[in-house]
């Protein structure tokens, strides 16, 4: 499995054209399909305000401090995005690992 600090994903031997999901393109550019950028948006409700919270988004306010950060274990066989929104008292993880019986397994969950 290949991953990039911003989340893109792809897995197989050597070069792109031998990969499981060969793409012309580089892995930086897979971002948007392999990350739960596409899909993951938290309505938050705080002091009678509505905000939509899109973790990993480029459309974070500039004023608002957000930290990444990117774990992995030590044979690099999990690795784990996690976002926290300080403003908001709130964070957001996925973790990308392998299975036997299902293959690449991607889980969130937020706090």
């Amino acid at each position: 499995m290949f991953i990039t600090s911003r989340g893109g994903l792809t897995a197989g031997r050597v070069d792109a054209d031998g990969s499981l999901f060969p793409t012309r393109r580089r892995t930086s550019c897979t971002t948007g399909t392999t990350t739960p950028r596409p899909a993951t948006r938290l309505r938050v409700r705080r002091g009678g305000t509505e905000l939509l919270w899109h973790p990993f988004g480029e459309g974070t306010p500039e004023d608002v401090r957000v930290e990444r950060n990117l774990y992995k274990n030590v044979l690099a066989t999990a690795w784990v995005f996690e976002e926290i929104r300080h403003d908001l008292g709130l964070g957001f993880r996925y973790r990308w690992s392998g299975s036997d019986e299902w293959g690449f397994v991607r889980t969130s969950r937020s706090w």
